[in-house]
């Protein structure tokens, strides 16, 4: 019988369930001990096949009695079906019926729907339980249908599913946990109510999408990681709802979403403030457990401790607004959140152990500046499709990777200290025309700053130290670097790989694995640098045409200028070389000329007219110099004299991040 879209869903759940897990031997995943306990099977079940019902004729010979009116409905009851199918189909029925005392689970792993309704109408499920499936309730193209005093766990996917235009869905006093993705999920919907109901240790307890006029009253949500998300819907109520360990997050985009009344709720037995349309105020954030502005204009975010919520503070769809003297502590996804937000600023904060620090995202012109970020499980401060974007004058540490930019353009990350990060200490991805300059960038686990796939980047200014990596950036296009001091890294202090027209110049590259590494790259230029007490090269190319290389310092590597297979057709002139362990230079590239014709290099072991320079290319240089010196056996900063101004930097900025730490917490508590 053919019956619309139900064969279609039916088929991508199938395909879905391949993926789901074994069960445990308790119905109970690990540490999880929920609200509402799952029952043990009584001895008033019926064991029973999959159960699929199409029609109102299907629907009254499966009943075990009723009429099929609003007084006497259909009752199908006690059933109990273990299987890895759907466990009970309706579709196409419109006779009133009346669900209950069922026990739905699956076999041996999550798959399937417990229940699953389509264009159907006037069903209540009650006192049922759903365990260890996909989906625990699918409702798709239905109204009039009513969950009460039911239980649902432990699904892989969602625990009720209501989509496809379903209108006047009432949940009540029941009980939906563990679920891998969401408790409740509404897309499409209308006229939902959820209320005196449990959503607990899911990924989103509540996530209302696209829907109209969904009402959630005096529900409990505990241990999600979002309590409640509201996406680009319209005029929802969310009243007197208690959030513990979570809370609510409300995205939309720069003009629609966020008309909806939001009341006497609490967050870890504060309350949420929901602030919207409002203009030229300061709000004082003491005493709430979250705090939300929309759509407003100017208005100042003062103070607050606000702790273990899914979003500390989000500001979306605001213009000139300020986040000042907040401290956030342990939210499960961002300290502050910025969402299609403009000219807005967070200033003078302190975040601590959450997923993210501060996270922008659609955003313009918003400057995060002199704050304290620590041990951020993620990222101290996330950045994502935003443009002229500042983080600036920050104390990053502890984090998994400092700073994160993705999709990001004319953004500016300047003045902070980043260090001991986990992995990265800077990560770009696909921005352009960025800025990473001033920065003290120090002990960070894999690379001090890491960029992929960016284009007209400047890296200039910084100070990059006791990483893996000093600078890493590959598949790059348009890259300046310049003016770094990189030293003490175990490995390369700047690495370019898979990258064209690079500018790297004026940098100090000291005690590294390697100075300055290029590998798969054509047509840049190498000159000004400073390369010394480099373990293995000074500067090495791998696969490298067409770059000029001059007017570089090279001395005391273990070897100077190593050029690799596939390195051909690059020029190298007026570059100086002395003191290198093994070599000053070596070629085994091809067709690289070591003079311009009428100035070479200047090496310190020069004795005929000509210099050769070892390796299998036979390469001359035909115009070499002489450089004769004593072997220094440290780099002074009287090299090159900018370095007095790098080394300078770490010291100055620490000064300033201390001074606004003891001012936040001066201010806090003696004010």
């Amino acid at each position: 019988m053919k019956i619309g879209t139900l064969a279609i869903v039916i088929l991508l759940i199938a395909s879905l369930s391949t993926q789901g897990s074994s069960l445990e031997t308790s119905p109970y995943p690990p540490n999880v001990t929920p609200t509402v306990p799952i029952h043990p099977l009584g001895t008033n079940y019926t064991q029973y096949d999959a159960l699929v019902i199409i029609g109102n004729s299907e629907l009254i010979a499966a009943s075990s009695r009723g009429s099929g009116t609003l007084g006497d409905p259909l009752i199908i009851d006690g059933l109990n079906i273990t299987t890895n199918a759907h466990s009970i189909v309706i579709a196409n029925t419109s006779l009133y019926l009346t669900i209950t005392n069922c026990f739905l689970r699956s076999e041996n792993f999550t798959s399937g729907f417990g229940i699953y309704l389509e264009n159907s109408s006037h069903v209540t499920i009650d006192e049922t339980q759903v365990l260890l499936k996909q989906v625990g309730i699918g409702i798709y193209g239905c109204t009039d249908i009513t969950i009460s005093e039911s239980v649902v766990r432990y699904c892989d996917s969602n625990g009720l599913l209501i989509w496809g235009e379903s209108s006047n869905i009432l949940v009540v006093r029941s009980s939906i946990g563990g679920c891998d993705d969401t408790g409740i999920q509404t897309l499409l919907a209308e006229n939902v109510t959820i209320t005196e109901t449990v959503l607990e240790a899911c990924r989103v307890g509540l996530n209302i999408e696209y829907s109209k006029n969904i009402s959630a009253a005096n529900n409990d949500f505990h241990e999600n990681t979002y309590g409640t998300i509201l996406k680009m819907s319209d005029h929802c109520n969310l009243i007197s709802n208690t959030y513990e360990n979570n809370g609510l997050e409300v995205l939309g985009n720069e003009t629609y979403g966020y008309d909806h009344v939001i009341l006497d709720n609490t967050v870890n037995d504060l309350p949420l403030k929901y602030l919207y349309n409002r203009i030229n105020e300061v709000v004082n954030c003491d005493g709430f457990g979250q705090v939300i502005l929309a759509q407003s204009h100017n208005v100042t975010l003062h103070g607050g401790i606000l702790r273990n919520s899914t979003i500390g503070i989000e500001v979306v769809a605001c213009t000139d607004a300020t986040v000042e003297w907040a401290i956030l502590i342990g939210q499960s996804t961002a300290g502050v959140m910025i969402d299609y937000s403009t000219n807005c600023k967070i200033v003078y904060s302190l975040f601590w152990a959450g997923e993210y620090g501060v996270w922008m995202h659609h955003d313009t012109s918003i400057n995060v500046t002199d704050s304290v970020f620590l041990y951020q499980k993620k990222a101290g401060v996330l950045s994502v499709n935003t443009e002229n974007c500042k983080v600036s004058g920050n104390l990053i540490e502890y984090a998994h990777n400092g700073i994160e930019m993705y999709y990001t353009h004319l953004g500016t990350v300047s003045g902070n200290i980043i260090r001991r990060n986990l992995f990265n200490g800077i990560y770009l991805e696909r921005c352009v025309l960025d800025e990473v300059i001033l920065n003290e960038v120090s002990s960070n686990g894999h690379d001090g700053i890491s960029m992929y796939e960016t284009a007209n980047m400047l890296v200039a200014g910084n100070e990059i130290t006791d990483n893996s990596a000093g600078m890493f950036a590959a598949f790059a296009n348009t890259i300046v670097v310049a003016g770094n001091l990189v030293h003490n890294n175990s490995g390369s202090g700047i690495y370019l790989m898979l990258a064209d027209n690079l500018t790297i110049f004026e940098n100090i590259a000291v005690s590294n694995l390697i100075g300055i590494r290029v590998s798969q790259a054509g047509s840049g230029i190498i000159y000004n640098n400073t390369l010394a007490f480099n373990s293995i090269d000074g500067i090495s190319l791998f696969d490298v045409t067409n770059f000029d290389i001059l007017h570089n310092i090279i001395f005391n590597n273990s070897i100077g200028l190593d050029l690799e297979t596939g390195t051909a057709n690059n020029s190298i002139y007026a570059n100086t070389f002395y003191f290198n362990d093994h070599h000053n230079a070596h070629d085994n590239g091809a067709n690289n000329c070591w003079d311009n014709g009428v100035v070479g290099n200047f090496w310190d072991d020069v004795s005929l007219d000509v210099y050769l320079i070892s390796g299998t290319s036979k390469s001359v240089d035909h115009h070499p110099g002489l450089y004769n010196t004593t072997s220094p056996t440290t780099l002074g900063t009287s090299f090159i004299p900018e370095a007095n101004f790098y080394l300078g930097l770490g010291l100055g900025l620490g000064s300033v991040v201390a001074i606004v730490l003891v001012a936040l917490v001066y201010h806090r508590y003696h004010t």
